[in-house]
């Protein structure tokens, strides 16, 4: 096998492996974000046909989720999915919640890696003084008449 073929195969393995730990960490982050949706019973109270009124339901998901979970902004999307309202709300608060504490968790882990590397280059570096700067002064050209 060619050095160049090698390489690839390598750089091909680590990749593999970089994505594939990327994805545990992102996938197990949004497992986590899921069951505490379901520990908090949340999806239980969402789901219950006891006499919550739509009204502290669509407050719930406001207040879990903020203003982007508001009833008003699904209304065309059910009407052609024919889903309801508040069903939709919370599918897509729960994937965009989900997704962003994984997107959190994966940008955090790469924060922690750099600090990492910066500890490594500062261990390994010796402090030195900087020494005296050299003054650079411009030479005055002289003035060339014409004439």
């Amino acid at each position: 096998m060619s050095g160049k073929k090698e390489i690839i195969l390598f750089i091909y393995g680590v990749h593999s492996q970089i994505a594939d730990e990327m994805s545990e960490i992102y996938f197990g982050d949004v497992h986590k974000s899921l069951v505490t949706f379901i520990s908090l019973s949340f999806l239980q109270m969402m789901f219950s046909k006891s006499s919550i009124s739509t009204l502290v339901k669509a407050t719930l998901l406001t207040t879990t989720f903020s203003e982007g979970a508001n009833l008003k902004h699904f209304l065309e999307q059910s009407k052609a999915t024919n889903i309801q309202p508040m069903t939709l709300s919370l599918i897509m608060s729960i994937a965009t919640h989900t997704s962003a504490s994984g997107w959190h968790a994966y940008t955090d882990l790469d924060n922690s890696a750099k600090n990492d590397d910066m500890d490594i280059i500062t261990e390994n570096m010796p402090i030195t003084l900087t020494p005296n700067p050299v003054l650079i002064s411009q030479q005055e050209l002289p003035d060339i008449g014409y004439g």
